[in-house]
This record gives structure tokens, C-alpha cells and sequence, in this order.
């Protein structure tokens, strides 16, 4: 069938079992975190529009929400996984602090001051699709690891930043040809605080000051980033994805 699967190994990759699946044809897991001091605590987002989670490593699955269209992308915070963010159907972005209970639209939207951007406020409860934001407009979203209200998000705007947990946006000083955007790939170098890696197009730009100043390398080949990976311990390693 067509249905998406978490599956689960404990023996380093040499076999797998099911841990979950989801209700319908058709839609995927998109995302999943795993604690990084308990390994059977597991969230997930999906395409049905799930955020769940699992305290026992997959043997029982609580749904923390359900939103209205896919979930692309969650981070909790490691620290205190009642505070997390999830990215739906890369034209929104939500926030919550109490695990779920309630979530608030940290969505950016432009003012009339280009460079000042706030969220978006949508007129009913947990909409997804606003007046701004059109689907696939917002890329992948990166959260500081050493701040969680730092953020940075790809965007058809360029690359955004705030430094308040999307109470406020600003946008970043990087000369990005119109043709290139939207902007779908954001890494952040795990060990310093203000390297930060943009994929525009086929080009990786990276600011080494938090996004004051931009230097950038084209890749060999053609083709869109559509996700960075830098190496957890050595961040001269960089492996980029590419598509179409």
C-alpha cells in the first residue's frame, strides 16, 4: 500500500521492524526527532497533518496535533520538548510551548518596511494557506542550537531571521538573483554560533557573522539545493542535496 512507516532497528541497520504507520493512502512521514537522552522518546510529523509522539519507543503513539495540511518539518527543543515548532505544508509555521495544547502562527509576513517582517495572523484557528504565504513558498526552517528562539527560514523573500521565537522577523543582508528563489535549504554549522549555509540555486552562500556578510562557492554541477547536511563533529564536511 501507500501509506507512510516509521520503522525501527536495534541492531545497528541489519534489520528493521514497524513502529508505526499512518491511517491513510497516501500521505508520508515527513520528519522525525529522538531525543537525544532518551531514545524512545520520538516525535513525528506527517503528511495526514499529524504531529504525534511516542514515550515508550514506538509501542504507543499519542497525536499532539492535528493540523489541516502536511507537517514538513518539526523541532522540538531539546531541552524541553514542550516547546516545538512545525513547518505546514511550507507555508506556515507554528509554534507551541505548552506541548501541544495550544499553538501560536509565528508565520512571517512583510509590512510595508521590507526589511521588518511579522506573523502572519490568519483568520481562523490553525488555517494553514494565508494571504502571504502560498504553499511551497517557505523552505526548510532552522532553529540555533544554542538559542531556540533564534530561527532562520528560506523563504521567496530571501532568507529570514528572528531572534525572538517568530514574534518578529527580519530580513537578511544577502544579494540573491529573483530567478533563484524561493530558498528551500538552511544549515548551521553545529559548533559556531554565526556560520550559517544558504543553498540559492546551485550556489552555497555562507555568512560567517550571523548574515551580515555573505561569501558564495557554485557547485560543479547543476541542479537546486534542496537540503545542506554538515558533519555533527566535523563541520569542514558538507554534503548538499540536489534537485530539480
Amino acid at each position: 500500500n501507500r501509506r507512510g512507516r516509521v520503522l525501527k532497528s536495534r541492531d545497528a541497520g541489519a534489520s528493521f521492524e514497524e513502529v508505526y504507520i499512518v491511517p491513510s493512502d497516501g500521505y508520508a512521514v515527513f520528519d522525525l526527532f529522538v531525543h537525544p537522552q532518551d531514545e524512545n522518546f520520538v516525535i513525528i510529523g506527517t503528511g495526514a497533518g499529524g504531529v504525534l509522539e511516542t514515550r515508550d519507543g514506538g509501542i504507543r503513539w499519542r497525536v499532539i496535533h492535528w493540523f489541516s495540511d502536511s507537517v514538513t518539518q518539526i523541532t522540538p527543543d531539546p531541552a524541553d520538548p514542550n516547546h516545538i515548532y512545525a513547518n505546514v505544508a511550507g507555508s506556515a509555521l507554528w509554534r507551541t510551548d505548552d506541548g501541544g495544547e495550544t499553538w501560536n502562527d509565528v508565520t512571517p509576513r512583510l509590512e510595508a518596511n521590507p526589511q521588518e517582517i511579522f506573523p502572519y495572523k490568519p483568520p481562523t484557528p490553525f488555517g494553514v494557506l494565508g494571504e502571504f504565504w502560498g504553499k511551497g513558498d517557505m523552505g526548510k526552517f532552522l532553529v540555533d542550537p544554542f538559542f531556540f528562539n533564534v530561527l532562520f527560514v528560506g523563504t521567496r523573500e530571501g532568507v529570514l531571521r528572528s531572534d525572538n521565537g517568530g514574534a518578529t522577523w527580519r530580513v537578511l543582508n544577502i544579494l540573491i538573483p529573483p530567478g533563484t528563489l524561493p530558498i528551500q535549504a538552511v544549515a548551521r554549522d553545529p559548533h559556531t554560533f554565526n556560520t550559517v549555509l544558504v543553498g540559492v540555486n546551485g550556489e552555497l552562500y555562507t555568512t560567517g557573522d550571523g548574515g551580515e556578510n555573505w561569501s558564495f562557492t557554485p557547485l560543479p554541477v547543476a541542479g537546486r539545493i534542496k537540503d545542506i547536511i554538515i558533519h555533527p563533529q566535523r563541520p569542514e564536511i558538507i554534503f548538499v542535496l540536489l534537485g530539480r
